[in-house]
């Protein structure tokens, strides 16, 4: 019973660990975000009924030698019973919670249209489809009605396979700005306890702010030429590494008698 239970919650928490990368990803928006959503609960919902991975391995393991991993398993004769039980109550539970943290918002729906994965096969269900949410987006984001009649148009043709307009792009990227988690927001407090710690606590708020700027927003280290930023401090009149030594000179260290011990 335990076995099976450990093996029904990672395959739960394998399909919970994809949704969660998802949101965590730079490019998650608001267009394919519901998408992503409705395939985690579809998945859990096919797990109530099937098998997941982990179970599948544990099922077929136990009824050939009826041991997991050269441990004997002892059953009852109604832990099948409970079992299933449990897998549904379970499974069921974390999709109501699903549906609670992420409700279908009228801005999800509207934004779904824009992925290609959620329009229908149908030629002519597709004709029409989106176009009052396109037209509910356009609205809410400011654009005239000529503007609102050229998205919807350039989103028909869209659908028909060719490039977003110039309209359309416009829409899109302005989408793309709402933000759908708050995983980025996090990842930049995490670099702000990076920069700013115990041993560094006196930084003003501008060097700070360009300090996160540059780990948050900056390229890898391997990919950037600090050649033209190295030219601009020297010509600036700041000190270079190879000027010779000025100023007072340190004296030299000498040993305490206790630390002579260690000698």
């Amino acid at each position: 019973m335990f076995v099976a239970e450990a093996a029904m919650l990672k395959d739960a928490l394998r399909e919970l660990k994809n949704l969660s990368l998802y949101f965590q990803r730079d490019s998650a928006s608001v267009v394919d975000a519901m998408t992503q959503i409705k395939v985690a609960q579809d998945r859990l919902l096919a797990l109530k009924e099937t098998e997941g991975k982990s179970l599948k391995k544990v099922v077929s393991e136990f009824k050939a030698t009826s041991k997991f991993r050269r441990v004997d398993i002892c059953t009852n004769d109604n832990d099948q019973v409970k079992f299933n039980n449990l897998k549904l109550q379970f499974h069921q539970s974390l999709i109501d919670n699903i549906c609670r943290r992420f409700p279908a918002t009228t801005l999800l729906q509207a934004a779904e249209v824009l992925n290609p994965q959620s329009w229908p096969t149908d030629v002519v269900q597709l004709a029409l489809f989106g176009d009052t949410e396109i037209s509910q987006l356009s609205k809410s984001l400011g654009f005239s009605s000529i503007d609102i009649a050229d998205i919807i148009f350039e989103y028909s043709t869209f659908k028909k396979g060719c490039a977003a307009g110039q309209k359309l792009k416009k829409l899109m990227n302005l989408l793309s700005v709402y933000p759908i988690s708050s995983a980025v927001c996090e990842r930049g407090f995490s670099q702000m306890n990076l920069q700013q710690t115990s041993l560094r606590n006196s930084l003003c708020v501008e060097t700070l702010s360009s300090l996160l700027m540059i780990s948050v927003n900056g390229p890898p280290l391997v990919h950037w030429n600090p050649r033209r930023y190295v030219l601009s401090w020297l010509q600036a009149g700041h000190r270079s590494a190879l000027d010779k030594i000025t100023g007072v000179a340190r004296k030299p260290h000498e040993c305490t008698l206790s630390q002579k011990l260690f000698l």
